[in-house]
């Protein structure tokens, strides 16, 4: 039996329902009212789901045709939230194909990167990383720096050569690089001595899940990340320092020290 809803004074998007129109083959359509003044007849789905959140003058207005990202249309049973297929883990609803009806869904990369992918394309493991890690990945041993080493994963490396690129400075560090100045470091913050790690690496070797604690700094940040001029420290350390020189950034240090036990005493 169809459930009949009664939706008279709700509002959906830019639509406000006045009256039920009709009911024809299980369908009721309903009169509204938009908020431009058009009148116009809209189904009950179309307005549960927020298909139609307009007289259509919603097209004309792109900035603001946008569903808020989290939140799954009434009409879709399933929900993927948290879901993760390979590289990427959904993390909210973006919209509805109007013509094939696929569902699109907001995923997050592994590497941090973004975007709406096609539900049937993630089920079907058509998609599985965004396209930044699927060039790393087809490269292979061809670009040893987006190649992952023992010690440090390939996508760690790609996040950290974007971000400099963003940044504007210069990077010219190869993951060989990185690798050899971790086993230097035995793993360890090259300021506390705390170990450091990887989740990515750790659950590939079959070891107890650590939180991401490695973090890139440039000794001296006046230069870019080349070689001689890195080092792994906690991530931690990594947001004290900053663009500090490393001498004032220990001489703080020094002084927060002496501050906190003088403190204490």
């Amino acid at each position: 039996m169809t459930r009949l809803y009664d939706l008279v004074g709700q509002t959906f998007g830019r639509l406000t329902v006045l009256e039920r129109s009709r009911n024809e083959k299980g369908l009721s359509t309903w009169r509204c009212q938009c908020s431009c003044g058009r009148i116009t007849e809209v189904e009950t789905a179309r307005l549960r789901s927020q298909y139609t959140r307009s007289c259509g003058c919603l097209k004309a207005d792109p900035t603001e045709f946008k569903r808020p990202v989290g939140r799954p249309p009434l009409y879709n049973i399933d929900n993927y939230i948290g879901q993760e297929f390979g590289f990427w883990t959904v993390i909210g609803f973006s919209h509805r194909d109007e013509r094939s009806r696929n569902q699109h869904w907001v995923c997050r990369c592994r590497c941090g990167a973004e975007k709406p992918v096609n539900s049937t394309n993630l089920l079907r493991g058509i998609s599985t990383k965004c396209a930044d890690c699927a060039d790393i990945e087809s490269r292979g041993a061809q670009n040893a720096q987006w190649k992952g080493s023992a010690h440090v994963p390939g996508t760690y490396v790609t996040s950290l050569r974007h971000s400099a690129r963003e940044r504007g400075i210069e990077f010219t560090i190869t993951v060989d690089d990185l690798e050899a100045q971790w086993v230097a470091q035995e793993g360890r913050c090259a300021y506390t001595g705390e170990l450091l790690g990887f989740p990515e690496v750790m659950n590939a070797r079959g070891m107890i899940r650590t939180d991401f604690t490695a973090s890139v700094d440039r000794r001296d940040s006046a230069v870019g990340y080349v070689p001689g001029n890195i080092q792994w420290v906690h991530k931690v350390v990594n947001i004290m320092k900053m663009d500090l020189p490393e001498t004032v950034f220990i001489e703080f240090c020094v002084k927060v020290a002496k501050g906190a036990r003088a403190a204490n005493a």
